[in-house]
């Protein structure tokens, strides 16, 4: 476990779920390993303290010369090329973690104590800079492309769009090779309050165009929620999820916390399976009150199996 600020997270990410879990030392401990034999970073427990799911984490990390590089490029935007080394990077240290899993999972077949158990590769990625966003991750990782039938007559769809995965994805051309791994998933704080208050929405509605009109207005905006006690910079700990579509063991739905956005297979699709802001944030609009993380009723499910 050498990724700190990324254990970190995801440790409060499970304390908060209320889940119990052991690190790599204590699976070591109580599975009484050897210190050549493999050990999954976090192992999630079920409410019985047996292993239920396994876990890697990683933090993906940029190189001085990539950081020299954006330097660059922001002086002379013109006269610089950015290549993508880092992605190359990211994809190595996937891999790297994913055989890590198997390592794991084949010693436990191997010892015949359980089935086959879920597994996860948690990435933290803390600037922003190798996947900025949940799309660059389903269209470099997952291969996702948009299919439709086109009427031959017309010229026209014939036919809704679909986002179903492809072999060009990275995680599915090594679909064969992989069937250990149930999701891979990306780690980041979001400001939950601000979203479920709709204090981001607002902000995202005016125009900034004319900044010097646009400041008071997100001052007023923002002493408004100040004022009612809302605590917009209150963020968490939460995951995007990408489930493996060819997973040996699924991503279980007890195993999504309350702030996760799930993506995952739906018949012929590629799709959103579940988002917790947003059904939160739906709540609040017909007066739902929201409790604490901790008891919400997804974090509490997973151990009301």
């Amino acid at each position: 476990m050498k990724h700190r600020e990324a254990e970190r997270l995801f440790r409060e990410y499970l304390e908060m779920r209320g889940w119990s879990f052991w690190d790599e030392t204590q699976f070591r401990q109580m599975m009484n390993l050897q210190p050549d034999k493999a050990a999954p970073d976090f192992t999630i427990l079920t409410k019985n303290g047996e292993p239920a799911a396994f876990v890697e984490v990683s933090e993906v990390a940029i190189k001085q010369k990539d950081i020299q590089s954006i330097q660059e490029i922001i002086r002379s935007p013109h006269k610089v090329v950015i290549e993508q080394p880092s992605l190359r990077r990211f994809y190595h240290k996937l891999k790297k973690e994913i055989n890590q899993l198997k390592r794991v999972i084949d010693y436990q077949k191997q010892q015949k104590e359980q089935l086959p158990l879920p597994a996860m590769v948690v990435v933290y990625d803390s600037l922003g800079f190798v996947f900025p966003d949940e799309r660059s991750v389903l269209y470099e990782l997952l291969g996702l492309a948009i299919t439709y039938k086109i009427d031959p007559l017309r010229g026209e769809a014939a036919s809704p769009w679909q986002i179903v995965p492809t072999e060009q994805g990275f995680f599915f051309q090594f679909a064969q090779a992989n069937p250990h791994i149930s999701a891979i998933a990306l780690l980041e704080e979001k400001r939950v309050l601000a979203i479920l208050s709709g204090y981001e929405k607002e902000l995202k509605e005016l125009d900034y165009h004319d900044l010097s009109a646009a400041i008071p207005k997100v001052a007023r905006i923002t002493r408004k929620y100040f004022e009612n006690g809302i605590n917009i910079e209150y963020a968490v700990p939460v995951l995007t999820i990408f489930c493996n579509p060819f997973a040996e063991v699924p991503w279980a739905e007890t195993l999504w916390g309350p702030y996760d956005r799930v993506w995952g297979r739906r018949n012929d699709s590629y799709a959103i399976l579940y988002d917790g802001l947003i059904d939160l944030y739906q709540g609040t609009l017909r007066g739902v009150s929201l409790p604490p993380p901790e008891q919400t009723s997804r974090a509490s499910g997973f151990y009301d199996e």
